[in-house]
């Protein structure tokens, strides 16, 4: 099991806290919160019509959870992983007996047993690996990191510097300046750029008009 961390959640009402610990629906439960305080935030004037496409983007999210809860809680179906793992003990006591009747020496009878074995066992094990990948094990999501991440991005937003926005003084003589600075940069670099080759074609192609 996982264990995240949050901000902070000594500013909920304990009776909340408490209801959203003991509920099994948490995301669902906080979805829903920001949801309510979003249309009370509308109906009192404090959000605008505009902010409330983040509901839409919040119901896209609780999708993709639905989608990721699917790989979590439906496994692979029973019988078929019975019989693979059937299929591979069959192969691996079949495999060697047949080499060692078909082929004629045996370091090759052993290499391809060994081969042939090692490559099968393997895709089995990843793809129990892939079955998983919201576990504990080094091969799968780092989610704690993702969550470490996304609460640093939440407590950068937070911060008041992050609510200024910056100003910017506006010259229209200095921007007409700049871009005829940077025209007449492009013109000396391009004369700069010809080759002596074009520059003696020009030569001759003058000379031979004014002969």
């Amino acid at each position: 099991s996982h264990s995240f961390s949050v901000l902070d959640d000594s500013k909920l009402e304990e009776g909340c806290l408490l209801y959203l610990m003991n509920s099994g629906h948490k995301v669902e439960i906080i979805v829903h919160w920001i949801q309510m305080t979003i249309v009370q935030g509308y109906h009192s004037g404090v959000v605008p019509p505009p902010a409330l496409q983040v509901l839409s983007t919040l119901s896209s999210g609780v999708v993709i959870l639905m989608n990721a809860r699917k790989i979590n809680e439906l496994p692979f179906p029973l019988g078929y992983s019975q019989m693979l793992l059937a299929l591979l003990i069959i192969y691996s006591i079949g495999l060697p007996i047949t080499c060692a009747v078909v082929l004629t020496t045996w370091y090759s009878a052993a290499g391809v047993t060994c081969v042939s074995i090692f490559v099968m066992w393997a895709v089995a094990f990843i793809s129990i690996e892939l079955e998983m990948p919201f576990g504990t094990d080094s091969n799968d999501l780092p989610l704690e990191d993702w969550m470490e991440s996304l609460n640093d991005c939440l407590e950068v937003l937070l911060e008041p510097r992050s609510a200024v926005m910056p100003t910017f003084n506006f010259d229209p003589e200095d921007l007409m300046q700049g871009s005829v600075c940077r025209v007449m940069s492009k013109m000396s670099s391009y004369s700069s750029s010809a080759s002596p080759s074009s520059t003696r074609r020009s030569r001759r192609r003058s000379s031979a008009i004014a002969s």
